[in-house]
């Protein structure tokens, strides 16, 4: 199913960057980047996956969709960078993803939402009562370990903070090891309560 059974808005993992961690930068990284090259600064942003989310973890990555060629040419490390993405993206087994490898300032799967968006992890303690969730802004990209609904209001955020969509969750949820694997098909057949 890839609609809400009660018609809700429908969630979806978030965005692959397949880079071999070459569009991914971390604090260091990221203030090393501008330190040395000011322009850099405009075309990276937060980025957010799964285990992020639960410990607090920040990181960046670089987001260059809407860069010009100018621009980027201007920035010779961002450059080096994406050589390595494009060989990391020659050498994948998966046909997609080496035709990505023409295009290695984009990630392989875009779907960032342009509004902000309420997000959990694909993998989560089974020990949690609750599953964590968080209200993330369009200008953070979340990351494929994700699972975001673009446009939620309150009323869905409180059904999955709910103690009766926990209990679906440990009910119907996969299972990585003894952890929940969350998953667009468990939230899509959740029945929601009517509203009153």
């Amino acid at each position: 199913r890839r609609t809400h059974i009660s018609g809700y808005t429908s969630m979806n993992k978030g965005s692959q960057p397949t880079d071999g961690r070459n569009l991914l930068l971390s604090v260091s990284e990221r203030s090393e980047m501008i330190k040395n090259n000011p322009k850099t600064e405009k075309w990276i942003r937060r980025y957010v996956g799964g285990a992020d989310l639960l410990r607090n973890n920040i990181r960046y990555c670089l987001w260059l969709k809407d860069c010009p060629p100018n621009e980027l040419n201007a920035m010779p490390e961002i450059l080096e960078r994406l050589k390595k993405v494009s060989a990391v993206r020659l050498k994948s087994p998966t046909e997609s993803v080496n035709k990505y490898s023409k295009y290695p300032k984009l990630f392989t799967q875009d779907r960032q939402p342009e509004t902000d968006y309420l997000c959990l992890s694909e993998v989560s303690s089974s020990e949690r009562d609750y599953i964590p969730i968080s209200y993330l802004s369009s200008d953070v990209i979340c990351s494929n370990t994700l699972q975001i609904i673009p446009n939620a209001d309150l009323y869905i955020f409180g059904i999955l903070n709910s103690s009766m969509h926990n209990s679906w969750v440990r009910t119907v949820a996969g299972r990585m090891k003894s952890d929940i694997r969350y998953t667009p098909a468990v939230y899509h057949n959740f029945p929601f309560p009517v509203e009153i």
